[in-house]
Order: structure tokens, then C-alpha cells, then sequence
């Protein structure tokens, strides 16, 4: 059963934000544009997005990363996903949003 030996509990999420951003800076190299938008302007755009996002940052998706792991051994935590193609990705993104070819 997944919800099993739950490993992420509510709000962790929030306080993790940083550490991502930590993790996402260090892989790429650079600084990571980072803006957190207020919950009065999701909330402005949309109703339903707003209680999404909400729901997403206080309490959100548990994993049983054992199980996980037993059915998908090859499965990536954040950061390892981060060191063969996730910077890279995040870059490409980066770069293209700026108006950069990648790699020129």
C-alpha cells in the first residue's frame, strides 16, 4: 500500500521551497529568477487554481518512496534527477524564456 511509511507530511513542501531553489542553483550555476506570486493574485485569476495551490503547499502529495522504489528502482530523487538531465532542461528553459539559443 503507497501511503504507507509516509515520508513527506504537510507543510513540508513549504519549508523544501528554498532547498530547491538551493539544489536547482547549485546544478545550474547560476541564480534561479524565483518570485513567489501571492495567493490574492492566483486567487484573483481563479478560484479553483487557488485552492489547488493551496491544497499542493499545505498538505499536497504523499509518497512511499520505499514502495517506490521497490516497483521503480531506477526512480530519481530531486536532486540526482537534477545532475543528468534536469539542469540541463532547466537551462534550456531559461535561456529560450530570455531568448538564448541553447549551447551557442
Amino acid at each position: 500500500m503507497l501511503t504507507r511509511g509516509l515520508t513527506r507530511k504537510c507543510n513540508s513542501w513549504r519549508d523544501e521551497q528554498g532547498a530547491c531553489s538551493q539544489h536547482i542553483e547549485t546544478a545550474i550555476g547560476r541564480p534561479l529568477p524565483y518570485e513567489r506570486v501571492p495567493m490574492e493574485a492566483i486567487r484573483a485569476v481563479d478560484e479553483r487554481f487557488a485552492s489547488a495551490h493551496e491544497w499542493l503547499n499545505e498538505c499536497g502529495y504523499r509518497a512511499d518512496v520505499a514502495a517506490t522504489r521497490r516497483i521503480h528502482p531506477a526512480a530519481m530523487d530531486f536532486r540526482t534527477w537534477l545532475e543528468p538531465t534536469g539542469a540541463a532542461r532547466i537551462v534550456a528553459f531559461l535561456d529560450a524564456r530570455r531568448g538564448e539559443v541553447p549551447g551557442a
